[in-house]
């Protein structure tokens, strides 16, 4: 009965010591297939990055078991390192292009100040040439319209001073006769008939020349 007993026992522990070998070979294998596709994965990585790197990453000879865990370990550190390395030069040159770009940023955001400052003083100054022209151009009308207006009021006071000299002319020449008649022996009604006739006759030429002195001063005002 003893000797079953211990057989059983014996049995029972073979089996499960059987059974954790298995597991334990097993979960060996899962983890020395997981860490090949580290490795894998690491191979991969490295190759990418090498190619556009400065400083590539020089290629190891292929490991000759897979068992070889010193070498293993050995170039996995080596291509970490380098990964290391290359991760490090990289963001140190990201660091340097984001420092760049943000300076670039802040140059091209006070440029754009400035020429928009530079911008808005050409439209004041766009704007006041306008202005400027439109208001010579109404003056340059305006003074055309009272050169107009002048030489049309110069015309007819020279038309008119013309007349009232023709009329002055004509007045004098009545005047000399007068004056011929005067001379002559007259009666004395017939003298004073004459000196009526002249006494007329002169306050039709004062008023004349007022008239004629009153258009000039008129005309000289206007002109001013």
């Amino acid at each position: 009965m003893i000797a079953e007993v211990l057989d059983k026992i014996i049995v029972k522990l073979t089996v499960e010591t059987t059974n954790e070998k298995n597991e334990i070979i097993k979960k060996e294998k899962d983890v020395q297939n997981s860490l090949h596709t580290v490795y894998n994965d690491i191979i991969y990585c490295t190759e990418c990055l090498s190619n556009d790197s400065d400083e590539p990453f020089i290629l190891d000879l292929p490991t000759s078991s897979r068992d070889d865990v010193e070498t293993w370990l050995s170039k996995v550190k080596a291509r970490l390192a380098w990964l290391k390395q290359e991760l490090e030069i990289r963001q140190q040159q990201e660091n340097k292009l984001r420092h760049e770009l943000n300076s670039a940023l802040l140059d091209s955001d006070a440029d754009r100040k400035y020429f928009a400052a530079e911008l808005a003083k050409r439209e004041v100054i766009i704007d006041d040439l306008t202005r400027e022209r439109l208001n010579y151009q109404d003056f340059e009308r305006e003074s055309s319209d009272k050169m107009k207006l002048l030489k049309s009021q110069l015309a007819r006071v020279e038309g008119h001073s013309m007349k009232e000299l023709e009329r002055t002319k004509q007045l004098q020449t009545i005047e000399m006769q007068i004056e011929y008649e005067k001379r002559r022996a007259l009666t004395e009604d017939e003298k004073d008939r004459i000196n009526e006739r002249y006494r007329q006759f002169q306050t039709m030429i004062d008023s004349v020349k007022r008239e004629l002195h009153t258009a000039k001063v008129q005309l000289s005002t206007k002109s001013s």
